[in-house]
């Protein structure tokens, strides 16, 4: 079963204007940031004209239940205008593993059995098990058949990379630490 983690075209606005980080962090990436509404929708480019790589990295920064409440208790004022609240909200900036959690259901248990209306999902509903058989969709837009497009899933430290050369098209997949794994289409 495949299970939605992040979806760049519906970042949170109001995390975008408290200064919560963007999930796709670059590295020779341009950014093209609108905001319609209540999402912030992004979109990546990359214009190299050396050999370096340039990278565009996903790192699970998911804001908490205590990040919302601040949000909700901040009545519209920036948080660049109040160090110590800057301060509160970059502590909960911490990468997380991606987790079995399935938050659809995750709070609608315990609110009913405890009767309470605190929104906040326990430890126990939030994943026990990292999950390590990720995926990746994106729509890649190539305005030149020259260079190479490098795509690299890291799982425990370990780099699957897919690298494609826009030349000619051929795919090389590779797996780190395994010399015998290697396939080109």
């Amino acid at each position: 079963m495949r299970q939605l983690v992040h979806d760049t075209n519906y970042d949170p606005a109001e995390l975008d204007a408290a200064g919560w980080p963007l999930r796709w962090q670059t590295d020779g990436w341009k950014l093209e940031k609108s905001i319609a509404g209540n999402t912030v929708r992004q979109r990546y480019r990359v214009d190299r004209g050396d050999d370096e790589a340039a990278w565009l990295r996903y790192q699970h920064i998911v804001p908490t239940y205590d990040v919302w409440q601040m949000l909700a208790g901040s009545d519209g004022q920036t948080f660049d205008a109040n160090p110590a609240a800057r301060a509160e909200l970059t502590s909960h900036e911490v990468p997380r593993l991606i987790t079995d959690a399935n938050p659809y259901n995750g709070r609608e248990d315990s609110l009913r059995l405890a009767g309470q209306k605190n929104l906040a999902i326990g430890a126990e509903r939030q994943g026990i098990h990292w999950v390590g058989d990720l995926m990746l969709e994106a729509n890649v837009e190539i305005e030149a058949a020259e260079g190479e497009l490098l795509l690299d899933l890291v799982e425990g430290g370990r780099h699957f990379t897919c690298s494609i050369d826009l030349t000619s098209g051929e795919a090389a997949l590779s797996a780190e630490g395994a010399r015998d794994f290697r396939l080109v289409r």
